[in-house]
């Protein structure tokens, strides 16, 4: 189980990471080495178009059929924010890809069977299988992220096609409840004294800029 406790410092722990992570142990199940049919399933923290698809088929060295998944916009529940705590809603990119050279109808369609009964555990399902299994993964389903609701499907659509490669993007929404921890040092004025110097009606009249100066002392340790 994968755990973001709303006390972790956003130092050594981020909601975003989290996700990611809980995301690709949940569709974990689809990779070959656990008798699925994704030769690559990881985090990605990048975009890919047709102006770097070229690049992007040459980083992936033949690990196709993959799944990849990263966030992005993220939004903050206005109606859910208190002094402490606020609810970021996720948005997670999953990218699918397929690269098998029998055309694009088989990367989209599929080059070996794919009903119930099959076990794809060669060739290239196609991306609507994919897609498939990835909302019978994810839709509705808790991630294990402390303070996280479920996941919930927003778009699916084709990214881009060209000659070696044709890439779609689910995109899935989470809201993370996140707390500001309570810390005794932090919450601790910064300063226990601010000296002002003032002026009378007079000198405010005769002076085009007013300048307001003081001398902030730091509070005890």
């Amino acid at each position: 189980m994968i755990a973001i406790w709303a006390t972790t410092p956003m130092h050594s722990a981020s909601e975003r990471r989290m996700v990611e992570d809980a995301v690709v142990i949940r569709l974990g199940a689809l990779l070959r080495s656990n008798g699925g049919f994704l030769k690559a399933l990881r985090a990605f923290n990048g975009e890919i178009d047709e102006d770097n698809a070229d690049d992007f088929y040459r980083e992936l060295q033949g690990e196709s059929p993959a799944i990849l998944v990263s966030t992005s916009t993220g939004r903050y529940d206005e109606g859910a924010i208190t002094a402490r705590a606020v609810t970021n809603v996720l948005t997670v990119d999953i990218l699918v890809v397929s690269s098998t050279l029998s055309g694009h109808k088989e990367r989209t369609r599929g080059d070996v069977a794919t009903a119930d009964e099959d076990v794809v555990d060669y060739g290239d399902p196609g991306i609507y299988y994919m897609l498939a299994k990835i909302r019978q993964g994810l839709m509705g389903r808790q991630t294990g992220v402390e303070g996280a609701g479920v996941l919930r499907p927003v778009t699916e659509q084709q990214l881009y096609s060209t000659q070696n490669l044709t890439a779609w993007r689910a995109v899935y929404r989470i809201p993370v409840r996140i707390a500001q921890p309570r810390d005794t040092e932090d919450d601790a004025p910064l300063i226990s004294e601010l000296e002002h110097q003032h002026f009378n009606h007079d000198e405010l009249a005769d002076r085009d800029t007013l300048v307001a100066r003081g001398i902030a002392t730091a509070a005890p340790d």
